[in-house]
């Protein structure tokens, strides 16, 4: 189960840019995806790098003899290969004249009809549910061992929610109904206005963040002059103003790894974000208030590698594709390996005391 024992409070400075992991080369492609919300990863070595910088250790020292000695001091900063605590989000946090909400990945065997949405203000939501015992009684099989059935077929729009975001009102609705109308508002003004903290809702990323084209140049090194003819197209996110993010933390590192109060680099291009150390306990995650235990959801980007350590592979899923991503690695000064990461949202049917991995919790 995921504990988190430490919140911190995000805030970029401006707009963020996380690459994905297509190259930036000439002749390959000219535009550059941006990965949002970030994986864990990032985070985790945003905060890693603002506390080199905030104890002044220096990052060569760190990658190389000194290892030992600065992982005594610092046994939360971890090694070069493995950092001393986990990261469960980003979330997000809203702040209105009404109150605070916090929104987290919407189970993706959640289904709705967002078109209808858009005129409604509000969506009807309901939970896919496991269909071996129904394919079984008429003797019906696929590719999927165990599918996920939608009982509702008639209504051919509704697709899954995979993507939106919920608050904890919606997943204790959800929890006790298996279906209900959630709260959908689209258009920018209308969340604004109408938006009520503890009202079950669902809303798409276009609620909390607006992305925004940039052409940039490519430089000469060593001199970083401007080189004639390259130029690349990237896509930076931008939160809406009300909007922050919210990361959980496995340990506490503040104040005595990092300071509780500070800037950090966040994702590409040097993009600067303000940070605030929060308790734990001050974000209710959706398994405080529901607690059915035959549901779990990834409330954010979980490796491969753990679920499928953790025995998962053959349980009933849904979640969206898989996303890859690689990273450099400055110890050896190469490429780390691709590896894959389940999206957030994602969800499994447990069938007993399993045992999940950290970024899930039971819904």
């Amino acid at each position: 189960m995921t504990t988190i024992k430490q919140w911190l409070r995000i805030t970029p400075l401006d707009t963020m840019f996380f690459k994905g992991s297509e190259p930036m080369t000439a002749g390959v492609d000219h535009e550059v995806r941006t990965v949002f919300p970030p994986l864990p990863v990032t985070l985790v070595g945003a905060i890693r790098t603002a506390v080199l910088g905030q104890r002044n250790i220096d990052p060569y020292q760190y990658t190389g003899d000194g290892t030992d000695d600065i992982v005594r001091r610092y046994p939360l900063l971890g090694t070069p290969d493995a950092p001393g605590f986990r990261l469960a989000g980003p979330l997000f946090a809203v702040t209105v004249a009404k109150g605070n909400e916090v929104f987290f990945p919407a189970p993706a065997h959640w289904h709705g009809d967002p078109k209808g949405a858009e005129t409604r203000g509000s969506m009807s939501v309901t939970t896919a549910v496991p269909a071996t015992s129904l394919l079984t009684a008429v003797r019906l099989s696929g590719s999927t061992t165990n599918p996920l059935w939608l009982l509702d077929p008639r209504d051919h729009r509704r697709k899954s929610l995979a993507g939106w975001w919920a608050n904890a009102a919606a997943f204790t609705t959800m929890a006790e109904a298996g279906s209900a109308d959630l709260l959908s508002l689209l258009v920018r003004k209308d969340f604004i206005k109408d938006f009520i903290p503890g009202k079950p809702a669902i809303l798409p990323m276009s609620a909390f963040a607006v992305t925004e084209a940039r052409t940039g140049i490519a430089l000469e090194h060593p001199l970083r002059r401007v080189r004639q003819g390259h130029l690349y197209s990237s896509t930076h996110v931008r939160l809406w103003p009300e909007v922050t993010l919210l990361a959980g933390l496995s340990e506490a590192l503040c104040p005595d790894t990092l300071d509780s109060d500070g800037i950090m680099q966040l994702g590409g291009e040097r993009r600067m974000a303000r940070y605030t150390a929060l308790d734990g306990t001050h974000i209710a995650l959706p398994q405080q208030t529901c607690n059915s235990g035959q549901w779990a959801v990834a409330v954010s980007a979980v490796p491969w590698a753990e679920f499928e350590a953790a025995g998962l592979v053959g349980t009933t899923r849904a979640s969206g594709p898989l996303v890859r991503m690689g990273g450099w690695n400055m110890k050896n000064g190469f490429h780390k390996k691709m590896t894959a990461w389940l999206p957030p949202g994602t969800v499994v049917h447990l069938s007993g005391q399993q045992a999940l991995p950290f970024g899930f919790i039971s819904i």
